[in-house]
Parts: C-alpha cells; sequence; structure tokens
C-alpha cells in the first residue's frame, strides 16, 4: 500500500496495487475507525479497478469536499512495444464506485 486517506466519519481509506499473475489494478481498501474492513465499500470492503494488457498502482488518494475519492497513479502497457508508463486519475463515489461524471 502506497497511500492513505481519512474520511470526514473517521473511516480509513488504504491504496495501492493488487498484483495477479497477468497484472496489477488499482486497489483501494476502507476500513471502519475501529480497524475492521468496511464490508459495505466496494465489494467486501475493497474496490479493485483493473487494466487491461497492462498495470497500475495509486501512489495518491485524496477525500474531496463532496466525499469522492481522487486516486492518481500509474499505468504501463505491457503488450506493446516499448512499453511505456502514463500517469492516471482515477474518481469513485463515496461507496467505492467510479464515478461516471468523471473522465471520459
Amino acid at each position: 500500500m502506497r497511500a492513505t486517506a481519512i474520511q470526514s466519519d473517521g473511516k480509513i481509506l488504504v491504496a495501492g496495487q493488487y498484483t495477479d499473475e497477468l497484472s496489477d489494478s488499482f486497489t483501494i481498501a476502507r476500513y471502519l475507525p475501529d480497524g475492521k474492513i468496511d464490508e459495505s465499500f466496494g465489494t467486501g470492503g475493497k474496490v479493485q479497478t483493473g487494466f487491461t494488457d497492462g498495470s497500475g498502482g495509486i501512489y495518491n488518494l485524496t477525500v474531496l469536499k463532496s466525499g469522492k475519492i481522487l486516486a492518481a497513479g500509474y499505468g504501463l502497457v505491457f503488450f506493446q512495444f516499448p512499453i511505456y508508463q502514463s500517469p492516471i486519475l482515477a474518481q469513485y463515489l463515496p461507496d467505492g464506485s467510479p464515478d461516471p461524471s468523471f473522465g471520459d
């Protein structure tokens, strides 16, 4: 994990990347103030945003005044030569679902 943020209600967000055998994904987990996983966030307390044919990770996380979660990180494309890295921003609603009003 590479980033943390505290929501106004005291819930704790922890973010970074999740790695499986094929790729990495943006990952955010949310904990209650007592340290237990918040099962109401995403799926089972975490949100993963995958990348087709590549990987990515979150390096910074902030909670906006609206309660939305803004994540900044990077993405790599593996199956294209040359391999390149680019910055990526993702925004999530307070419940962990992707914000459809952000980006394209």
